[in-house]
């Protein structure tokens, strides 16, 4: 899916939240007209603490980014307690010391 040098770094990211969350990548997809510009403000919102778990998925859904509908997995998620639980998680801002303790533990 990946279309320029300089988009490798928001696809990372993409591919490893969809990763985290357990979704299937779509390997047929294509970036609409502002698929970077749509994926790089969602990144800097993560980034700056300002989005959740769930606003991510949606926009993974939405963007076609992965394959399925937003709707059947509410229903997986439902039905998961752990999944429920990560999808109200909010992002962590990127100078938050917490971050950095989890960074510096040895469970990672």
């Amino acid at each position: 899916m990946q279309q320029a040098g300089n988009t490798c770094g928001v696809h990372v990211i993409l591919n490893a939240w969809a990763d985290i969350l357990k979704l299937q990548i779509s390997s047929s997809a294509r970036p609409h007209a502002k698929f970077y510009d749509e994926a790089k403000l969602l990144i800097n919102r993560a980034m700056a603490g300002k989005t959740t778990t769930r606003e991510i998925q949606a926009w993974l859904y939405s963007s076609k980014y992965v394959v399925g509908s937003y709707e059947a997995r509410n229903g997986q998620v439902a039905a998961d307690p752990e999944l429920a639980a990560m999808m109200q998680a909010r992002t962590a801002p990127m100078n938050d010391r917490r971050l950095g303790e989890y960074l510096d533990s040895e469970d990672v």
